[in-house]
This record gives C-alpha cells, structure tokens and sequence, in this order.
C-alpha cells in the first residue's frame, strides 16, 4: 500500500507488485507515463477495500490478473495495451483515448469533466470486454468505443453529454461490438433508452417503465448484419427522433408493453422482415421500411397499424389491431410501391376492431396486389365512418364493372355495403372466393392497369362491418393473436408475450 506521493509529473515509473497495489488515505502516484503491475493480486480495490488506485498520469498501462480500479485526476489519460482476467474501471477527471486494447471481462469507462470525453470520432478507444458500461460527462463530450469481443456483449447504463457544448450539441455515443450485443438498462438520455450509433451481429435493447415516461429513442444509427431486436416493457415506447436515423438489420422485431411503436415520427428502418406488437388497448405501431424488399413477419397494435414502403411487400404473417379496445380508427394502412403480396405460400389474416383496411400500392405502371389462398380480410366497426376494405393501385376509385361479376368470387351485400371493381375487374382462381359487404364497402381498383393487377389466390374471404352478432365478428373478438419472431440465427420461432 502507497501511503504518500510516488513519482514526478515529467517521469516514466513502473510499479511491480507480488500481491495487491493500493493507494493509501493520503497515497497518490504521479508520472507522465505510469506502468502498473500485480503478479498475483488487484490493483484498487484490493486491502483498501473499494477504493481504486489514485493517480496523476497521462499515459497508463496496466497488467493484474485480478481487478483493477484507477481513479486518475489529469486532464487527459491515454491507455497502452492492458489487461486483466478481473474487472476494470477508470474513473478519470478528463478525457479518456487508447492507444493499445483494453483487455477486461467487465469493463467501466467514466469521463467526468472532458470536453470531448471517451475516444474520437477518427480514433475510436479499442476494448475487448464482455460487458461494457461508458459514461461521458462533461458538457458536449461523446463517446466512441469499438469492442472487439466476438462473443456475446452486454452495455450497461450508458450514455454521452446530454448538456450542449461548443457545437451547440449535445455529444455523440458511438458503441460498436465485433458480436451480438445487448443493452438491458435504462441509459438516462432526456429521459430515454438512446443506444446512438450501435452496430453489431446481432443487437438486443431493452427499456423498462411503468411511467409512460421512458423508452427506446432512435436518434442515431442501429445496424446489425443480422437481427435487431427492441422490447419496451410496462407502458414504454419505442420513438423516432426527427435526425431520421435509420435502423438497419435483415430482420428486426419490436415489441411494448404499453407505449406506441413509432411514437413522436413514423419509425424508420431498413429491413427484409419486420415483426411488430404493441399490447396496449391505445398502443399504435407507425413504421416506413426503406427496403427493396421488405417484409411484415406479424403484427398487433391497439389503435391503427400503418406499414409504409417505397418497394416491395409481403406479409407473411397475420395483423390485427383493436382487439382490447372499442377506439375509433384502428385502421390497418400498408403502402407499397411494387408487389404487394398478402401471405406468402400460405394465407394470413388482417383483422380490425373499430377500424378500416387500406392496402395502397402507388406504382401504376408494374404494380400488383396478390392474394395468397385462404387469406382472411375481416373488419368490425360500430362507426359509419369505419369498417371499410381498400385495395387500390394508383388513386383511389370507386366505380364498378358491368355485371356479371368476375370469374370465382361470390359477393354478399347488406345495408349499405356495396362491392367495387374498378373501370377494370380483378382477377381470381378457383375455388370460390367470398366477399360480404355488410354496411360499408369493399372496393378493388387497378387504376390504369389491367384486372390481372389484383389476384385472389382461391378461398379468400373479405369481409367489411360485420354485425355484432354474426361468426365472422365472433371470430374476431375470440382471436387470440400469438406473435412469433423470427430467429435468424437458427430460423427457429420464438413466441414473444408481452
């Protein structure tokens, strides 16, 4: 144990010890470069119980086989290549870079009053650590750290200034992981879960509050070469800054308690396949996919489901809203710009309580809307203004065919309910198909195209306002909406509750 000052400012001093290294009450080791080794024993926290080491450095390298704690008091401290089979934190006064890897299963770096905090934008401080926790402090500073652990990571409470610096901005937290990564804390940032720029194999991020008041913020970038997934428990959210930052994965699920997905701005990503469930009765989930070729693998909200893409899109699996609520407009809106396929090899449900269905596709010159076999299209409204089924390619009609009605397609009207074709029919295959148009309309139109633009796939079912009384709205109210997620892993099912 060091009991008084060691060292000179201007010096290079290496410390060896057999055992623990510690620093005493009044202990501190100064130096310009400081090299700090235990053979069998800590560094801080050892006989001094949870104080870490006291220094007064600018260049470190450390080396224990147990943990090691530095409390380290200059402006700016750069760490050589390091290493400890234990835990290690540093708390230091200024700004923290490296110029080596950081080795430690457990890892703490906290930046209490540097401008620009942990590592640069060019110059990101290297770590090999299973479970991170980084923490910048002084006003505008950030956080760039790459981990180079391939196996899986943990970042722990987290985060970047949150006051304004010279820039008039707030820092930046960057945080990239070799392997899958997962975030299981609430990282204060205004009030939010904000990853920031986080990249990995595979990303878990979850938020907890029973407030209403905390969530999952994207305001900077997410990317995964694989899987994202986000849950926000209890009544959080999962909400999208104004920057348009964009999460990025092959597959990407969602999931709340409570709070809507895509609160504050539609929810922006980049994804083949996208599941999505919020539980809450005034939950809503607001999503634009940029992808060629995106995909819907299931979903639910309490209020409306609004899935908007500029390419193509299938749904693969079902979709319902409004089933624990009585709210108006619980709407399903898709929007694509290509082919827009409802089920894949096998057909899916859309169903609404309180709310209309609008498939949109805005090509009008290659654009399709295919039906796969056994699709089930089934609305309930209480409301005059609700209820209704769109499919539409271009804008928006409602003017029917001559009779007869196309080949393969039973309709049933009642009250008010009509069925529209467009100036150009659809198309269907055998067996029969069944529309039932009951108080509100059911309306097809390929705009400028030929009928062949709008396939049923054989045994659809489409049915609009259905009476309280009636199966098809018993159906509705007794469904029980089991949201599966892809594993892309292991292409295995994983049932989600919520």
């Amino acid at each position: 144990m060091i009991n008084s000052q060691v060292g000179v400012a201007s010096g290079s001093d290496s410390i060896n010890a057999n055992g623990y290294l510690t620093t005493g009450t009044n202990g501190v080791i100064i130096g310009n470069s400081l090299s700090l080794v235990s053979v069998t024993g800590e560094i801080g926290f050892g006989v001094g119980g949870a104080q870490p080491l006291i220094t007064q450095a600018n260049n470190i390298v450390f080396s224990a086989p147990y943990s090691v704690g530095i409390s380290n008091t200059s402006s700016n401290l750069n760490f050589g290549t390091s290493t400890t089979n234990g835990n290690f934190y540093i708390y230091q006064t200024g700004n923290i870079t490296a110029s080596g890897t950081i080795t430690a299963p457990v890892l703490g770096l906290y930046s209490f009053t540097g401008l620009t905090g942990i590592g640069s934008s060019t110059s990101l401080v290297q770590v090999n650590s299973a479970d991170v926790g980084l923490q910048s402090y002084g006003t505008g500073s950030s956080v760039y750290v790459n981990d180079l652990n391939t196996g899986n990571s943990f970042l722990q409470a987290s985060q970047a200034s949150l006051q304004a610096g010279s820039t008039g901005l707030g820092g930046v937290f960057k945080f990239n992981t070799a392997g899958p990564l997962s975030i299981y804390a609430q990282i204060d940032h205004g009030g939010v879960v904000t990853p920031g720029q986080v990249s990995a194999q595979i990303i878990a991020i979850q938020a907890f509050d029973a407030n209403n008041s905390y969530g999952i913020y994207n305001d900077a970038s997410i990317v995964s070469n694989d899987f994202i997934f986000l849950t926000a428990s209890q009544s959080a959210y999962i909400a999208q800054a104004a920057t348009n930052a964009l999460m990025t994965a092959p597959n990407i699920a969602l999931v709340t308690g409570g709070g809507a997905i895509g609160a504050g701005n539609q929810l922006l990503l980049n994804s083949g396949l996208v599941a999505a469930s919020t539980s809450s009765a005034t939950g809503f989930v607001n999503i634009y996919d940029e992808a060629a070729n995106s995909g819907i693998f299931g979903g639910q909200s309490g209020t409306s489901f609004t899935f908007n893409t500029n390419g193509n899109l299938t749904v693969f699996g079902s979709i319902g809203t409004g089933a624990q609520t009585s709210i108006a407009n619980s709407n399903i809106n898709l929007t694509a710009n290509g082919i827009l396929k409802l089920g894949n090899t096998t057909g899916i449900d859309l169903t609404t309580n309180n709310g209309g269905i609008v498939l949109q596709n805005n090509n009008t010159t290659a654009g399709a809307i295919q039906f796969a076999a056994n699709d089930l299209i089934l609305t309930k409204s209480t409301s005059t203004s609700s209820g209704y089924v769109v499919f539409n390619i271009g804008t928006s009609s409602q003017t029917n065919t001559t009779n007869p009605d196309p080949a393969n397609i039973t309709v049933q009207t009642a009250g008010s309910g009509k069925v529209y074709f467009g100036n150009n029919g659809i198309a269907s295959t055998a067996p029969g198909n069944v529309l039932f148009a009951d108080g509100q309309n059911i309306v097809f139109n390929t705009g400028s195209l030929a009928g062949s633009a709008i396939t049923l796939g054989g045994q659809v079912q489409i049915t609009a306002d259905p009476p309280a009384t009636s199966s098809s709205s018993q159906m509705l109210l007794n469904n029980s909406f089991n949201n599966n997620i892809l594993n892309s892993s292991s292409n295995n099912l994983i049932n989600v509750n919520t």
